[in-house]
């Protein structure tokens, strides 16, 4: 076989909405042949598939009820977390037709602020970003939701150890930076 296979832009095109296609012709490449893209950028079986690079780390649980040991060791040493809060000031003392279930939160798989930012803390994360709330939560651009979301925040502060800007919560739209691990937000 030829050590050099060109993909036309318009195969490049119909790919781009099923990128495992992508993925299985570079995977059938032999360690000789390189793929030519249409921008020039080469790509053969060594860069395609190479690690990460270790400088950054993004961690994105969503609808968790709780974690496993494996998923705290995927997750360790993040630069950034994204946990889900989707009950994020769950007050047992407040759901008074529900008091005999015992965890509320893990019964709807969804998790807590309190929750997200322990686990913030178990892997060692450098930045916690909470998301997916509940409705009751606002979410708007009002006061009271300004306000709600704070206490969102301290709520995972206090469980996380991570001060200040290091823990937000997310609102539509929100676009984040991700510096390097050594160049986090200080």
């Amino acid at each position: 076989s030829s050590p050099l296979m060109y993909l036309p832009p318009s195969l490049l095109a119909a790919l781009a909405s099923k990128p495992y296609l992508l993925y299985k012709l570079v995977q059938k490449l032999s360690s000789s042949q390189n793929l030519l893209l249409p921008d020039g950028t080469t790509i053969n079986r060594t860069n395609a598939f190479s690690l990460p690079k270790p400088d950054r780390k993004i961690v994105l649980v969503g609808d968790a009820s709780g974690s496993s040991t494996e998923l705290e060791r995927l997750a360790a040493n993040a630069t950034l977390l994204i946990h889900e809060a989707t009950h994020a000031l769950f007050n047992r003392a407040r759901v008074g037709i529900l008091e005999d279930v015992e965890d509320i939160p893990t019964v709807l798989g969804h998790s807590t602020a309190e929750r997200a930012g322990d686990f913030a803390k178990k892997i060692g994360c450098q930045v916690l970003v909470l998301s997916h709330f509940s409705r009751v939560y606002g979410g708007d651009a009002s006061n009271a939701s300004a306000r709600m979301m704070s206490r969102v925040e301290e709520v995972a502060r206090k469980a996380s150890d991570l001060q200040g800007h290091r823990v937000i919560a997310a609102w539509d739209g929100l676009s984040l930076p991700v510096p390097h691990h050594d160049k986090i937000w200080s």
